[in-house]
């Protein structure tokens, strides 16, 4: 692996800005080296030998700082993050994100290829780098209602452009192993190019194989140090996800070994903006990555550690995606520098975006995307009503025990449960609050056809309330678990009149609410107070006695049946387990 190359001639030519004095991390060697930075428009110019870089307009004291390539977040939905595009730029830019690949994808399953357009125009005027991939599963599957259908014929004009970087996570693993002409032709578009990978709890060879055979080049979605390392096996790059709902980090840092040099970094996925100020993004995964360092696991050498994890959030992350123009301090490439105060603590004391200082006059430089000329407001809509009544709700006792949906802490695969659940005397199937299982509905809010779908969780803690979301993955139909029907329609009703968003309802009361407007996924206010709304949100949860550590991002998982176990669509339950049910499928219950 070639380092970076310190130069001791005396450069004659001006620079535009000159950074003295610190220590860069040489990410293609994996080694702090003393050296000044000379920067030339949005270019890298030249490593220096201290003292030894050109006279520059502007010097900038890196004396006992570090200085480190920009961040890479490798797979994300900013949609997710509660804010739009523009709104996560401010959050994480002076965090020292300087690129982010996003998959719109959860726009695109409201708005269709109107999403695309909203995503670009934005990518257009940001100063981070918005890297997007083209939405590759809308909708995920055929096992609920989305808001629309997009085929390889309505990717093929957006493939081209300079923003996208390919087609995002592919997973409609049931059309990949039985040969779907609609996903096929959608692949072999992207043949040569991108393509992401999505392959939950997937660890048989001949299926890895054969996805890796199909053009998919990488996976977010591993939670066991056994399936990550199946997957490296199978010549899968890793993308290690740290974020608001699924946390993997702990069981994967164990594959940070010299061994997958240049196969692995580090992605959000989804996280939400009070986390992102209290802990930080990629930022706070870098920090935890080197804490966990362990000698029995990585090996004695810990500054070694230290240096792959940097490797991950940058260089390895630009090389996945064939980013040639960044991930490394070296001439020629973009000057996307994070100055830190302190190697192990990443915590950005300046950032340099293409060359320029990151700060609020900068980004308020840059024109506002509004999302009205999307058609991204008034999006929900109850097909043939115009609010949900505690009747619509009911669910007819047909067999026991009933399928339960367990959530398993801190992931967003759930498990395969039973119960033995009351029976009111209309003959409906009731919630047990007292054993912790919550009634769960999902009701389709595209306004095509009026499903609810009804089922039961446990885990929540629920006890007496109501909880609902427009953010429900994939298809972003109204999810609700409650207590009971009557709160349960309060929640719903509440939620549409928002134009979408979460709703906690609480002794009939509304308890707490976030609107989410933009399609109703994303707030049209600063990512400030979506953080405080969340946080009150939080609170008022904790205060209910719910037991998971943000309600909001669990309960929009339920409704996934792309990951493993059992899930609640509106059109009912589906499984999806490598065993018992390989590919995604609608059971009864």
């Amino acid at each position: 692996m070639r380092g970076t190359s310190v130069s001791d001639r005396q450069d004659t030519e001006p620079a535009d800005l000159l950074i003295a004095g610190g220590q860069v991390i040489d990410t293609r060697a994996g080694r702090l080296i003393d050296a000044d930075v000379s920067v030339r428009g949005d270019r890298i110019a030249g490593v220096h030998a201290f003292g030894r870089g050109p006279a520059a307009r502007q010097t900038l004291d890196a004396r006992g700082r570090v200085v480190a390539p920009g961040f890479i977040n490798s797979h994300l939905h900013v949609e997710s993050s509660l804010v739009t595009p523009q709104e996560y730029e401010r959050m994480v830019l002076p965090r020292g994100t300087t690129t982010i690949v996003c998959d719109p994808h959860e726009m695109a399953n409201v708005l269709g290829q109107r999403a695309f357009d909203f995503f670009l125009d934005h990518a257009r005027a940001m100063v981070l780098d918005m890297k997007i991939g083209l939405s590759s599963c809308v909708p995920a599957t055929e096992l609920g209602t989305s808001g629309a259908i997009l085929r390889a014929r309505d990717l093929a004009p957006y493939m081209d452009l300079p923003e996208v970087i390919g087609l995002a996570e592919m997973m409609d693993i049931g059309g990949m192993l039985n040969a779907d002409p609609v996903v096929l032709e959608k692949l072999e578009l992207f043949r040569d190019r991108y393509i992401g990978g999505h392959l939950p709890v997937i660890e048989d060879g001949d299926k890895l194989d054969h996805f890796r055979k199909l053009g998919l080049l990488d996976d977010h979605e591993s939670v066991s140090h056994a399936e990550g390392a199946a997957k490296l096996a199978h010549g899968f790059n890793l993308l290690i996800r740290e974020g608001t709902a699924a946390r993997n980090l702990d069981a994967l840092v164990g594959l940070i070994r010299p061994e997958n040099a240049g196969r692995l970094a580090f992605c959000t996925d989804d996280r939400h903006p009070n986390e992102v100020r209290a802990e930080g993004e990629l930022d706070h995964i870098v920090r935890r990555a080197i804490a966990l360092y362990d000698p029995a696991q990585h090996g004695d050498d810990r500054d070694a550690h230290v240096m792959r994890v940097y490797q991950m959030a940058t260089l390895w992350g630009a090389e996945n995606f064939g980013l040639s123009d960044r991930g490394a301090i070296e001439p020629g490439l973009l000057a996307d520098l994070v100055l830190l105060d302190d190697l192990e603590d990443c915590r950005a004391g300046a950032v340099l975006k293409d060359g320029r200082p990151v700060d609020a006059a900068r980004l308020a430089e840059r024109p506002r995307i509004d999302p009205h000329g999307y058609g991204a407001y008034d999006t929900v809509r109850f097909k043939g009503r115009a609010e949900i009544a505690p009747d619509d709700l009911a669910k007819p006792a047909s067999g026991r025990p009933v399928p339960v949906i367990r959530i398993v802490p801190g992931q967003i695969v759930t498990d395969h449960d039973t119960a033995d659940l009351p029976v009111d005397r209309a003959g409906n199937l009731q919630p047990a609050p007292a054993a912790d299982i919550a009634k769960l509905v999902v009701v389709e809010r595209h306004g095509r056809t009026g499903n609810i779908g009804v089922g039961f969780v446990r885990g929540f803690g629920l006890k007496d309330g109501a909880i609902a979301s427009t953010l429900a993955h994939d298809d972003h139909n109204v999810i609700a678990a409650g207590s009971d029907d009557a709160q349960l329609a309060r929640a719903v009703n509440q939620v549409k009149q928002l134009g979408g968003g979460f709703v906690l309802v609480h002794g009939g009361e509304i308890a707490a609410e976030q609107p989410l407007p933009v399609a109703g996924l994303m707030a049209d206010v600063p990512w400030e107070t979506v953080a405080d709304r969340q946080e009150a949100l939080i609170a008022a949860a904790a205060r209910m006695g719910l037991s998971v550590a943000d309600p909001t991002m669990t309960l929009a998982f339920l409704a996934l049946p792309v990951i493993p176990d059992l899930k609640l669509c509106d059109t009912g339950l589906t499984r999806f387990n490598a065993d018992s049910h390989p590919v995604p499928q609608r059971i009864a219950g």
